[in-house]
């Protein structure tokens, strides 16, 4: 229905550990982008750190099956789990979402700062897009901005809204450079 209104937003989707059992997933998002007339390209699969400990050769051929799909693939909640860099280093994922827990209190937390900026180096030395989660005031947005994350969200923008009001936002906030901050939330429904 985006499309329909002129709006090529990306489609996060969040799986778990047991959608990794669904035989042939990354062609089922093939046929799925083809009947619901969604460009692959605008699909993102979200995939916690927590997934990353189950059976890493069957986990490293979805990632380069969905990959070699189109389909782009980020890890969420980075920081929270099971953080290796070997996984990193070797899965070809498009962006790492930095977990709330290091962006809440950012601004009074010397620690999280250094762990936030390194993570961000980190991941864009590796290429990789940098979403920082839980974004709730301007002060925390400053700092993130500063040290380079690509993309803010959280409540400080908008919490979840049903999808005529996401729409109205959409509108809004499109012509505006800060739109690629001001619309990481997601429509409710």
């Amino acid at each position: 229905m985006l499309i329909e209104h002129g709006y090529y937003r990306r489609l996060s989707i969040n799986i778990s550990c047991r959608d990794l059992d669904i035989p042939e997933l990354p062609q089922l998002f093939v046929s799925l982008s083809k009947k619901f007339g969604v460009p692959l390209h605008l699909v993102s699969i979200e995939l916690t750190e927590s997934v990353m400990v189950t059976d890493y050769p069957k986990l490293k051929q979805l990632f380069d099956d969905l990959s070699n799909c189109g389909v782009e693939v980020s890890i969420d909640d980075y920081g929270t789990g099971y953080s290796s860099l070997n996984y990193l280093s070797e899965l070809p994922f498009t962006e790492l979402k930095i977990d709330k827990t290091f962006v809440q209190n950012i601004v009074r937390s010397q620690r999280k700062q250094n762990i936030v900026r390194a993570t961000v180096d980190m991941a864009h030395s590796l290429g990789v897009m940098v979403v920082a989660e839980g974004v709730e005031d301007k002060e925390t947005e400053a700092m993130l901005k500063s040290f380079h994350v690509d993309v803010g969200q959280g409540y400080f923008y908008a919490k979840p809204l049903p999808f005529e009001q996401y729409k109205e936002m959409l509108r809004r906030l499109e012509p505006s450079p800060q739109a690629q901050w001001d619309i990481a939330s997601t429509a409710r429904g």
